[in-house]
C-alpha cells in the first residue's frame, strides 16, 4: 500500500517529491513515530474502479490535556486526481469524524485546504509575532533595547544533542492548555525531520533532565541569514530559562557552525505574546499564520498552545 500511495503522491500536483522521499516520510510518520501505537488512523484513500485517485495521510500524535496524554492526529498531504475531486467528500467526512474523537492539527494548509478546513469547522489562528534578536555578545546588548539576557541557573548546562536528554522535568507546560505531550522519544523523533534540518538547544541538570529547549530552523530576514525559533518549551514559571538559551546562542553565534547567522526570530503565538513583552529583542514584527485545529466537543472550551513546529511542519 505504501508504495502505491508514494507513486500516486509523487505524480500528483503540489511540491515535487519523488516516491523514495514519500516512502521515507511515511517511515517517519508511521514506523519511527513513538506516538504510532496511540491510535490506528493512518489516512483515507479514494479509489475509482480499484485505482487510487485520492489520498490524505494522518500522522499519529499525543497531546497534553489536563496533565494527561490524549491521542491526536495531523492530517497531511491531501491529494485528489483532478477528474475525481467532486468525489472526495467521503475522505473529508471520515477525517471530520476522527475530529469528533480526538484533536486534529493542520499547520501547513494551502489556500484551497484552508477553505475546506473552514467549512469543516476547524478553528484557526492567522497571526503571530516575530521577536527579532541580534546575536553576538556586543551587538546583542547594544541593540537589545538596553536589556541583557539572563544566565542559566547554577547546576544547569547547555546541550545541543537531544540524545543527552534522559527525561523531561514535566511533559507539558500548562495543564489547562491543549499542547504537545513532550517526551525524550518524541523530541528526538521531531528533530529527525525528513524534510528540514532542525537544530536543538536545551537546558538540562546534572542527570540530563531537560527543563527548557529551543528548536531552530534556518531562516532569512531582510536578505540576511538568520534562525527561526519554530518551537520552545519550558517547565519553569516564566520564560527566563528560554531567554537564557537564546543568550547562550548570542554569546556563541557559531554554536552550530554558522557564525554569520546573527539574527534570530522567535515565533510567538497568542496568548503567549504578553510573557515575551520584556524580552531583550530589537523589534517585534506581525506575521501571518495559517494554524488550523479541530477538537472534539469535550475540548471546545480549551485554550490551544501554538508553535510553528506543531502538526505536520517538516513532515
Amino acid at each position: 500500500m505504501r508504495a502505491e500511495v508514494a507513486h500516486f503522491l509523487a505524480s500528483s500536483e503540489g511540491r515535487p517529491c519523488p516516491p523514495e522521499l514519500w516512502l521515507k516520510r511515511m517511515q517517519h510518520w508511521w514506523t519511527d513515530n513513538p506516538a504510532a501505537p496511540s491510535h490506528a488512523a493512518r489516512g483515507w484513500a479514494l479509489r475509482s474502479e480499484g485505482r487510487l485517485v485520492g489520498f490524505m495521510a494522518c500522522i499519529p500524535s499525543l497531546m497534553a490535556w489536563q496533565g494527561q496524554p490524549v491521542p491526536a492526529g495531523f492530517p497531511v498531504s491531501w491529494r485528489v486526481a483532478a477528474e475525481h475531486r467532486s468525489g472526495s467528500l467521503p475522505m473529508l467526512v471520515k477525517m471530520r469524524g476522527l475530529g469528533r474523537k480526538m484533536p486534529l492539527l493542520d499547520t501547513t494548509p494551502n489556500k484551497q485546504v484552508q477553505e475546506m478546513l473552514d467549512k469543516l469547522g476547524f478553528r484557526s489562528v492567522h497571526q503571530r509575532h516575530g521577536h527579532i534578536f541580534v546575536l553576538g555578545p556586543l551587538l546583542g546588548k547594544l541593540l537589545g533595547r538596553g536589556r541583557s539576557f539572563p544566565r542559566l541557573a547554577t547546576g544547569q548546562r547547555l546541550i545541543t544533542d537531544p540524545a543527552q536528554v534522559t527525561a523531561i522535568a514535566k511533559p507539558y507546560m500548562s495543564a489547562d492548555r491543549l499542547e504537545s505531550w513532550t517526551t525524550p522519544e518524541f523530541l528526538r523523533w521531531r528533530l529527525a525531520s525528513p524534510l528540514i534540518k532542525l537544530r536543538f538547544i536545551g537546558a538540562v541538570d546534572a542527570d540530563g533532565v531537560l527543563s527548557s529547549y529551543l528548536i531552530l530552523a534556518e531562516h532569512v530576514l531582510k536578505g540576511q541569514p538568520a534562525w527561526l525559533m519554530v518551537d520552545w518549551f519550558t517547565t519553569g514559571d516564566s520564560i527566563e530559562e528560554v531567554l537564557a538559551l537564546i543568550g547562550e546562542l548570542s554569546r556563541q553565534p557559531a554554536l552550530f557552525g554558522h557564525p554569520t547567522r546573527r539574527l534570530l526570530e522567535a515565533a510567538i503565538f497568542p496568548p503567549e505574546q504578553e510573557s515575551w513583552s520584556t524580552a531583550p529583542s530589537l523589534m517585534t514584527l506581525h506575521r501571518p499564520a495559517s494554524y488550523y485545529y479541530l477538537t472534539p466537543p469535550s475540548f471546545e472550551q480549551c485554550v490551544k498552545r501554538c508553535v510553528v513546529a506543531d502538526g505536520d511542519y517538516g513532515m
